[in-house]
């Protein structure tokens, strides 16, 4: 069993900024003799070679391999197989093989083609899955603006942050590479936020020239409450009221 250490490892590093990485493609990261593959928005057809390749290369340099689904929105016949064959290869080799960020719509899926009952115990607990499979019935809405004030740059971001909208923000013109200044990221009227969310707000974080320079406001609730259980309120300066 994965110890609460690693778990909490495994949390964080799914929400580190993937840089100019793109959704569409799976990625890997390391830390603590963990691996965690991040699987792209669709796990089917050639995208399947894509990432056995990458998990047969990667997996040997951990104990532990997690593959995180906080991404997928469609997974095929092919996808639930590999998930299988990684699975039955990793525990051969005496390693661990966990999952993460299944979306109910994923679990039906799942369930269906009679795969779920060969991955039940692999599961780790997804605080923003349930939330967001209830909202992605709806329109989502984010809005967004930016001003100088008081010699910092504030960004104000209402709606919802998430996989639905982040592609809508382009951080490169919202906040220029090395920004000198400080800033103020404003997300008390920000209703959701999930993983790729988060990931966003590193990001935007880490383009400072001095990344301490941040201050991020939220109402106490359901996005302060993402943001400690996922371990980025040690990361993140945070302002609650």
């Amino acid at each position: 069993m994965v110890s609460c250490a690693v778990d909490r490892t495994v949390r964080l590093l799914s929400l580190l900024p993937g840089g100019s990485r793109s959704l569409d493609d799976p990625w890997v990261d390391h830390v603590r003799n963990v691996c965690i593959m991040r699987a792209a928005r669709t796990l089917s057809g050639g995208k399947v070679d894509a990432h056995r390749t990458l998990a047969e290369a990667e997996a040997e340099r951990s104990d532990h391999f997690v593959l995180d689904l906080g991404g997928t929105r469609y997974c095929d016949v092919r996808g639930l197989g590999l998930i299988l064959t990684l699975k039955k290869a990793l525990e051969s080799e005496g390693k661990e093989f966990r999952i993460c960020g299944v979306s109910r719509a994923l679990r039906l899926q799942m369930s269906a083609q009679r795969v779920l009952s060969h991955l039940e115990g692999l599961f780790f607990a997804d605080p923003s899955s349930a939330a967001a499979d209830a909202r992605s019935r709806q329109s989502t809405r984010c809005e967004i603006s930016a001003r100088e004030e008081e010699g910092a740059l504030r960004v104000n971001v209402s709606g919802e942050l998430s996989l639905d909208t982040v592609e809508r923000i382009d951080v490169d013109q919202l906040l220029p590479a090395d920004y000198g200044g400080e800033f103020l990221l404003d997300l008390e009227n920000v209703e959701f936020i999930d993983s790729i969310g988060l990931r966003t707000v590193l990001e935007m974080k880490n383009r400072l020239a001095e990344p301490s320079r941040h201050r991020i406001k939220v109402k106490k609730g359901k996005v302060k409450s993402m943001i400690a259980q996922t371990g980025l309120d040690e990361e993140l300066n945070v302002e609650a009221r």
